[in-house]
């Protein structure tokens, strides 16, 4: 569209909009149901490549992460070994810390 019709842009304006829409009501979702990852995934499926299907695609993986790194915080408490436990949690921090920063670098 840039090149043969001199857009500024890849994609239209409404599209845009809406993607930017459903990312900004997605990142506030922190246990994100079934139907919200169908929605997602088909989503994905529609676009073409380029910046917002990387963004949901990033969005897609930090949700499917989400659900283990919430089964290894309540496995923690269980586990014989400090080392073992601090480990984990480092790893969680980590974890936490790379969403963060994924998200900043989002505005």
């Amino acid at each position: 569209m840039m090149t043969v019709f001199g857009a500024d842009d890849s994609i239209g304006a409404r599209a845009q909009q809406r993607i930017e829409a459903f990312l900004r009501a997605a990142a506030q979702k922190t246990q994100p149901t079934p139907d919200d990852v169908r929605q997602l995934q088909a989503l994905i499926r529609r676009l073409g490549t380029g910046f917002y299907r990387t963004e949901l695609q990033t969005l897609f993986n930090r949700w499917q992460q989400a659900p283990d790194l919430r089964a290894i915080e309540q496995v923690i408490p269980t586990l014989q070994s400090d080392t073992l436990k601090d480990e984990l949690r480092a790893l969680i921090l980590k974890a936490q810390e790379v969403k963060g920063s994924a998200e900043g670098s989002d505005a």
